[in-house]
């Protein structure tokens, strides 16, 4: 018989919402993270359980630790998608989609927002500079955050031949599971997409996902980069990010914050991985740099 447990956290797509039935393996387990691959419409994808202390990701499952511990002995015996969970051995892990995260932006921005935009981002500058981590795109040859200002050049310009040439240059490069140059690559998009946002309340988003577009063909059909970092990337592509950025992003956007700071959001983001959060902070100054430099 088996054990209904739930999930109380989780940042999943939609189509893996609307998968049934469909099989999974386990990719990867780490001490505090296991990674489970599904075959989806075609499609390689990784769905992330973390445990409670992790920042809560795109396409995670965040579950306490003693669900989490119970979930690792189960591994073996079989995991399947089905609509309303993810069965695991013995377990059905239920998934209340009504508390899924998605980066979303109060009704309240307006056509003024970019000035508030350029408000906030000078007033988090300093906040910024006050985490005692550096990125490790810092320590990459100069022409890797070249090739991310252009990246950055190239949203702002509603390019996508300037962008798809930056990505080509920029995924895989650098260091660690998840490497650096693909790490910065999500800040910018972040950014890119809270931007798009701004400038159309009802279609900013989907310009930003038709810019991405063929960045995400490739990143389908042909890897050039760890899975891991391949699966993150697939997701800003789809305009799904970490929930701590997402809030820093909505901080960003909206007027009316002027007694709060997201320092908790700026160090959960810089707590991710090794270096991985702080090469995201690096890839988002660089596209706000570039705001700036347009209207500021």
């Amino acid at each position: 018989m088996r054990q209904i447990l739930y999930a109380p956290e989780m940042n999943l797509s939609d189509d893996f919402r609307r998968a049934d039935g469909v099989k999974g393996e386990v990719h990867s387990i780490f001490s505090s993270v296991i990674n489970l691959l599904f075959m989806i419409e075609g499609e390689r994808r990784i769905i992330t359980l973390i445990r409670q202390k992790i920042p809560l990701l795109p396409e995670c499952i965040r579950v306490p630790d003693a669900i989490f511990s119970m979930l690792e002995i189960q591994l073996k015996y079989g995991i399947i998608k089905l609509m309303d969970g993810v069965c695991i051995g013995d377990i059905l892990l239920m998934l209340n989609f009504s508390l899924n995260v998605k980066l979303y932006l109060p009704e309240k921005i307006d056509g003024s927002s970019e000035e508030v935009l350029v408000s906030n981002i000078r007033r988090i500058n300093a906040l910024e500079y006050s985490v005692n981590k550096k990125a490790d795109m810092e320590s990459l040859p100069f022409r890797f955050g070249r090739s991310a200002g252009i990246l950055a050049k190239g949203y702002l310009a509603e390019s996508q031949d300037i962008i798809i040439e930056a990505y080509q240059e920029l995924v895989g490069a650098g260091h660690g599971l998840t490497p650096s140059c693909d790490d910065a690559m999500l800040g910018i998009m972040a950014g890119a997409c809270t931007w798009f946002t701004i400038m159309d309340r009802v279609s900013g988003r989907d310009k930003f996902l038709k810019l991405s577009r063929q960045m995400l063909q490739d990143l389908i059909q042909q890897r050039q980069t760890t899975e891991i970092s391949c699966k993150y990337l697939k997701c800003a592509c789809r305009g799904n990010f970490s929930v701590s950025l997402c809030e820093l992003m909505e901080w960003l956007a909206c007027a009316g914050w002027e007694d709060s700071l997201p320092k908790k959001q700026i160090l959960s983001i810089a707590d991710t991985g090794h270096t991985s959060g702080m090469d995201t902070l690096y890839g988002l100054k660089i596209f706000l740099k570039e705001v700036i430099g347009c209207i500021g």
